[in-house]
């Protein structure tokens, strides 16, 4: 038993011994191991910024044909469906009627209408004849007043006449040459004078009394007339607003252009659109003018101009490469994906002064083979940026969410603030804070050393190995 104890301590000290020179031997290797990756430098791959004579970046973007101009055509008036003129993939001119509804109720409202147009133009013409009566007796009235004056002269003169006789029949009664019977006779002749002259005096009132009554007819054959015409004049707004609607029972073409959509047969009743969304019954578009959109990020717009060169590719139609100037661009950003949007503008060539500003002319035969909604590619050569360095887009990270490059020199890392001129997705134009001088912003160029990879690894002034690849 004595012997077991001295073999099993005799293993423990052994056990102990082997221990302690292991842990000992790994301490001593530590620091060796540690100064080891100390001395062991990260490689990465730097690209110089290309600078060409005149640098400019092509931004290609997915594009949607579509119409220039485009119309919902709906009904204004509930009827039938009498009459369709056209279906889909028609061609069409400008009023030509597409759609005929059949309206009973306005057609017999219009002839209505036009019964009151006949009827008030009738006593109008009444009215012309009534005032022209009343001009009429204006003459009379005067002559009236004329006859009237002579008539007084007239009397004037008898009783002037009478006075005389009868002032000799007085002297002659004195002198008893005459009887006193026929003097009285004398005197009776000069009253029934007198008389006369009342009655010629009276005449005068009566006629100038029957020249106002006739002017006061002017008057109100006047006012008679003028509320005729405007009944006339009422009457036939009311018929034209009539006729308009009646208009409305026929659906004309906007422009020129081919039916792309039809939803309504003959034999349908059909209702204004209310408030409630509803199918048109019609839509046009424009086939000799066409449009194509599409929409560029921020970062690749700088410099972009109606000048800016643009060439379209529609994957259906391989052989066909559109070439020419963009048309329009907006002014505003989108928010939501910081994008702006730009249209080139398609006209057929008629050998005609064109319509559009700016638009690129297409043969005939190339517009009537285009299917709207198609997409394909635009892409737009942006403009000079006074010879500034391009690096490939992957050269600019966020950090602390702002963008910065990482740029290699003396064999140490600088991380440099960037701002972003132009960017397609492959490539991209930025400023740099300059490293020298505070405040201070510059074009990359070709001496620059720019990181293109394991950024997310590398700190302000950490040293590397670096190795130049083609951007």
């Amino acid at each position: 038993m004595k012997r077991n104890f001295l073999l099993g301590a005799l293993g423990f000290i052994v056990l102990a011994m082997m221990g302690y020179f292991i842990f000992s031997s790994k301490k001593d290797l530590l620091p060796l191991v540690k100064n080891r990756n100390l001395s062991v430098k990260k490689t990465v791959q730097v690209v110089s910024p290309k600078v060409l004579a005149s640098t400019a970046i092509n931004s290609t973007q997915l594009c949607v044909l579509e119409p220039f101009e485009k119309a919902e055509l709906n009904s204004r008036l509930p009827g039938i469906v009498k009459k369709i003129t056209k279906n889909i993939g028609d061609k069409i001119k400008v009023n030509e009627i597409l759609l005929e509804l059949d309206v009973p109720d306005v057609k017999a409202d219009v002839e209505l209408k036009k019964q009151i147009m006949q009827q008030k133009e009738i006593e109008y013409k009444t009215g012309q004849a009534n005032l022209e009566r009343s001009k009429a007796g204006i003459i009379t009235a005067n002559s009236r007043i004329k006859q009237a004056e002579s008539s007084l002269i007239q009397a004037n003169a008898i009783s002037d006449f009478r006075s005389s006789r009868l002032e000799r029949f007085k002297i002659l009664a004195k002198d008893e040459s005459i009887s006193l019977g026929l003097l009285d006779e004398q005197n009776r002749e000069f009253q029934a004078a007198m008389a006369g002259v009342e009655i010629a005096r009276t005449g005068i009132e009566q006629a100038k009394g029957l020249l106002k009554e006739k002017e006061l007819e002017i008057i109100v054959s006047e006012n008679e007339l003028a509320n005729k015409k405007s009944a006339i004049d009422v009457a036939a707004k009311e018929l034209h607003k009539t006729e308009a609607q009646l208009g409305m029972a026929y659906i004309k073409a906007p422009f020129d252009g081919i039916v792309s959509k039809r939803s309504a047969d003959i034999g349908d009743f059909v209702t204004p659109p209310s408030g409630v969304a509803k199918d048109p019954i019609l839509i046009v578009v424009s086939n000799q003018h066409l449009r194509v959109t599409a929409r560029y990020p921020d970062t690749a717009v700088s410099g972009i101009s109606k000048k800016t060169p643009v060439e379209i590719n529609f994957s259906q139609y391989p052989n066909l490469i559109i070439r020419g100037n963009i048309s329009r661009f907006s002014p505003l950003i989108n928010a939501a994906d910081r994008s702006i949007a730009v249209e080139v503008d398609l006209e057929m060539d008629l050998g005609e002064k064109r319509m559009l500003e700016n638009s690129i002319l297409l043969k005939p035969e190339q517009m009537d083979h285009l299917l709207l909604g198609i997409t394909g590619t635009m892409k737009i050569e942006l403009q000079n940026l006074h010879n500034a360095g391009v690096v490939p887009s992957n050269a600019v990270i966020k950090k602390n969410g702002k963008p910065v490059v990482f740029v290699v020199i003396d064999k140490k890392v600088k991380i440099l603030p960037a701002k972003i001129e132009m960017d397609d997705g492959k490539e991209t134009v930025i400023l740099v804070a300059d490293e020298k001088i505070e405040s201070h912003w510059r074009y990359l160029n070709a001496n620059d050393k720019v990181v293109v990879n394991r950024q997310s690894e590398l700190v302000e002034n950490m040293e590397v190995e670096f190795k130049e690849v083609n951007p």
